[in-house]
């Protein structure tokens, strides 16, 4: 820790090759939170605002609807990331997310949200191997539900496959809520 010459500036390039990939990292992560801290303040000024238009029947400007559309994709995504790492709300929070979005009229942008609610959904499947109840398959038929009005598909095959094999393997104590779950996830049940 030598102290650099009086008036000499020091610039990234005099970091070691691992200390500039940890200082440009430590800087992505401070703009990206920044960044996402102010799409939700963006999105929580942009939506009611195309709500209220939308209610009063009247066309929202091009640029509202494509601002809200963007910021709403960006919040389903991060809803999606926070239901992966089994945040207890996640799902909660989505629901809420697409009920705003469809009282404006808008399309839902989910291609981002694929991939990490996906990983939500086997996350719930594994703690549904571990733990067969009320409980969480109530959480299950919810995700299909958010998925469905989401328009999130790509979870959905082997999210039906992985069910029914869990279904069937503890079909002895196939509760109400085990049918329930099934008939969210268009699985059909054994005769």
């Amino acid at each position: 820790e030598a102290d650099l010459p009086h008036g000499r500036l020091f610039r990234l390039r005099d970091l070691r090759p691992d200390a500039r990939e940890r200082a440009l990292s430590l800087v992505l992560k401070r703009r990206l939170s920044r960044w996402e801290a102010g799409a939700h303040d963006q999105l929580d000024e942009a939506l009611p605002l195309l709500e209220q238009y939308r209610g009063l029947g009247l066309t929202a400007p091009a640029g509202l609807a494509e601002e809200s559309r963007v910021l709403l994709g960006h919040a389903l995504a991060e809803g999606a990331r926070a239901f992966a790492s089994g945040l207890p709300d996640a799902l909660a929070h989505l629901s809420a997310l697409l009920a705003r979005a469809k009282t404006a009229r808008l399309d839902v942008p989910s291609s981002a949200a694929e991939e990490p609610f996906a990983r939500g959904v086997e996350r719930l499947l594994g703690e549904l191997e571990d733990d067969w109840s009320d409980e969480w398959l109530g959480a299950a038929a919810r995700a299909a539900a958010v998925g469905a009005e989401a328009g999130l598909t790509e979870w959905f095959p082997s999210a039906q496959v992985r069910f029914l094999r869990l279904f069937k393997a503890r079909s002895a104590a196939a509760a109400p809520a085990g049918a329930a779950a099934a008939t969210a996830l268009s699985v059909a049940l054994p005769a």
